[in-house]
């Protein structure tokens, strides 16, 4: 082992002014990354896509005649418009 270094990280050594200095530029980049994710994770979330289009609502029915009525039958369902497919 060299004799540079008698033990323990020099570049944690809370003595050393330059130590000290690189650890509080370390959290600053840290801090800054953060916010930095942060800022980028929300503007991601606001560009989530929009919510697909809903179906037109159906047509009322028509109304039931005397005879339906009477006979409790739910008017006949009109056909598609042809070559619109569904």
């Amino acid at each position: 082992m060299s004799d540079d270094f008698p033990g323990g990280d020099p570049f944690a050594n809370s003595d050393d002014p330059a130590a000290r200095e690189r650890e509080q530029r370390r959290l600053e980049r840290e801090e800054k990354r953060r916010r930095r994710d942060a800022k980028k994770s929300a503007k991601e979330a606001a560009k989530a896509p929009p919510p697909e289009p809903q179906a037109p609502p159906e047509p009322p029915k028509p109304p039931r005649t005397a005879e339906q009525e009477f006979w409790n039958e739910d008017p006949p369902t009109p056909e598609p418009a042809p070559g619109k497919l569904e």
